[in-house]
């Protein structure tokens, strides 16, 4: 902002021995739609003549969400799955298609014949449609019955009782005798899966969920199998020997310190790629498991098809020229002075001192203006753009000579510390008489740019309640220029600073 408005500051505010595991957990199914599979063991099939190699290029999931307990907090226990956050349709109503009496007869998919039709919204050219096909030909999965034919549900969520249905086919254990008290209260001896599932908690895979009431199974409940329990379930069950996990960290939501760090740098060694996001490559490990993603998995097993890491591009966080530079107070342009050469004055909307933004800024924000008008009939107005070095100088030793140092440094930053400086920045308003006030935070035009500049690009750099992290007070007029990738996926993800979001130190103070 120009010196002229400085009353407007507020002064204070090894993996192919995981086949046997891998087959099992791919198997899984929505409760919604029970996938067809006749009781028994699955017997294993050969693939189908002509298949060589995985097509695998791409990320292993496209729509993580995290895998959350009651009480927020990531389960400790993959095999003690907590319930969905969500709520479960009320339509969810699972076929019975898999509580068919348990015939001593072999299953019928030994015969090449009982081949299931093709997956109707499975079409060559899909993603993981050579592994899905795979899948079905093998006769690993008929799929889910529909009113249009067979649907293999890529992306659909698992449900308990499935999960223990096909881990006990798989396994087919001889001779086992289920006991005559169920161990959980929510599994009557008499339910259609009460062997399948006692024999999931005699073998350790699945400990159930603790309540006041007792152990329960939650058996019909939507499950969303994780994708760092699905490491752990193929870990336990292969228990891989001399395998030292890496030092440093494949992935960038994984540290070393993480409850299954082992596990999931286990399955970098060939099953996974890992996933490509906007901050580089990632694990993912609390987001669901998709069926998709299971068929690349029991695929590259079986095949003894190892794959490789994508690689991803890390954004530059450091080069003042790049749109997700990281400036605050431990991280000053370099070189200090640097100023760019792309700016240009937006177009169209009102300047109050003709500060021009770096280009692709300026369209960014002359998008999000023409957006915000046909959506609620007014725009905004651009009380401050680029800063250079020197007239960021000047602003910051007015506000310490008005307010003091302490002051000053909670809403103004340091010459070459300021986000102004490299053309991203600009403070907002919409002249009813809270500019550089937090009251512009509730008005019309406020509200509509915090739930809104996502979509064009930015983001509240200074939002409530994070001076401790981005080191500024609340700033509902500052808005930061990162990308539509980046400022989606932290809308998307929930995080409201890039300190948090890059995996930088929070910046405080100098």
């Amino acid at each position: 902002m120009a010196a002229s408005q400085l009353r407007h500051r507020p002064r204070t505010i090894g993996a192919a021995g995981a086949l046997a595991a891998i087959l099992a957990l791919g198997l899984l199914t929505s409760p919604a739609q029970a996938e067809e599979l006749p009781s028994g063991p699955m017997p294993e099939q050969p693939a189908p003549a002509g298949e060589t190699g995985s097509p695998e290029t791409g990320d292993e999931t496209g729509d993580a969400e995290p895998g959350l307990d009651e009480s927020g907090r990531e389960d400790p226990d993959p095999g003690s799955d907590a319930p969905r956050r969500d709520p479960v349709p009320s339509d969810s109503v699972p076929s019975d298609s898999e509580a068919a009496p348990r015939a001593a007869a072999p299953s019928p998919l030994t015969a090449q014949a009982a081949i299931p039709p093709r997956f109707i919204d499975v079409k060559p050219g899909q993603k993981f449609y050579r592994e899905i096909e795979w899948m079905r030909t093998s006769g690993l999965s008929t799929g889910v019955r529909t009113p249009g034919g067979p649907a293999y549900m890529p992306k659909d969520n698992l449900s308990r009782e499935a999960m223990a249905a096909f881990l006990y086919r798989k396994a087919n254990p001889k001779n086992y005798t289920p006991p005559k008290t169920s161990p959980f209260i929510d599994v009557p001896t008499t339910h259609k899966f009460y062997r399948e599932i006692a024999w999931m908690r005699q073998k350790g895979l699945s400990t159930g969920v603790s309540t006041p009431r007792g152990r329960e199974y939650r058996p019909s409940e939507r499950l969303r199998l994780s994708r760092e329990a699905m490491a752990a379930f193929l870990y336990r069950s292969t228990k891989p020997k001399n395998f030292t996990p890496p030092k440093t960290s494949p992935f960038l939501d994984l540290p070393t310190g993480h409850k299954f760090y082992r596990e999931v740098t286990w399955m970098a060694t060939g099953l996974t790629t890992g996933t490509c996001t906007p901050r580089g490559r990632e694990y993912l490990p609390g987001g669901k498991l998709t069926r998709e993603a299971m068929a690349a998995f029991m695929y590259r097993s079986a095949k003894g098809v190892k794959v490789k890491l994508n690689s991803c591009t890390r954004p530059d966080l450091n080069s003042p020229a790049s749109i997700t530079v990281v400036v605050n107070k431990q991280r000053p342009l370099s070189p200090i002075r640097w100023a760019p050469g792309d700016l240009v004055i937006p177009a169209g909307i009102p300047n109050t001192n003709g500060q021009p933004v770096r280009a692709k800024t300026a369209q960014a924000l002359q998008s999000m203006n023409a957006a915000m008008r046909a959506e609620i009939g007014r725009g905004f107005i651009i009380t401050s753009g680029f800063r250079s070095y020197d007239y960021q100088a000047q602003l910051f030793n007015n506000y310490v000579a008005r307010d003091g140092l302490a002051a000053a440094e909670s809403y103004s930053a340091r010459p070459g510390h300021s986000e102004h400086q490299t053309g991203l920045a600009v403070d907002l308003d919409d002249g009813m008489g809270c500019s550089f006030q937090g009251c512009f935070g509730v008005s019309a035009v406020g509200q509509w740019l915090r739930h809104n500049a996502y979509r064009f690009g930015f983001i509240l750099r200074y939002d409530s309640g994070q001076q401790h992290i981005v080191g500024y007070i609340y700033e509902p007029w500052h808005f930061r220029y990162v990308g539509t990738a980046v400022a989606k996926d932290m809308r998307a993800r929930g995080y409201v600073n890039l300190e948090s979001y890059f995996q930088l130190p929070p910046a405080p103070r100098y």
